[in-house]
């Protein structure tokens, strides 16, 4: 009878000190910051272009908070008539001008950059947006 009491109380005290063990250790290290989430996607739409000049290129990334991102859109001139043009944007490059002449063109762009933490591809691609808009005349 006397060593299963003693038997019992080890057992409790270990399993006490275990738990308190394990709980300053948690409690101790902090948690390592969640490493960047990468996202790559693009899409395209048709523009009519029926004033020739130049066309202003924009970045809308509404409330993401984003690490980097670098945006590429493409102009490919309809039915493969004339030179593509390309813009590049980036965070600390948000707009860039580009001269388009009359005609129909597919614009491709090309979305890519990192999150601070997973912010999901739908909750991306509802929030990044490109916006083009006539800017001035030759």
């Amino acid at each position: 009878m006397r060593n299963s009491v003693i038997l019992i109380l080890l057992v409790l005290s270990l399993g006490a000190t275990a738990f308190s063990s394990v709980k300053l250790i948690t409690s101790t290290i902090t948690p390592s910051h969640p490493s960047p989430t990468a996202f790559s996607y693009n899409v395209s739409e048709t523009l009519v272009v029926d004033k020739e000049g130049y066309y202003t290129v924009v970045i809308h990334k509404g409330n993401l908070n984003l690490n980097s991102l670098y945006v590429i859109v493409v102009f490919q001139p309809l039915p493969g008539r004339g030179n593509e043009k390309t813009v590049v944007l980036t965070l600390s490059s948000e707009s860039e001008e580009v001269k388009l002449h009359r005609g129909v063109y597919e614009v491709i762009v090309y979305f890519t950059g990192t999150t601070p933490s997973y912010e999901g591809l739908s909750m991306i691609q509802g929030n990044l947006s490109v916006t083009i808009f006539y800017s001035r005349e030759n």
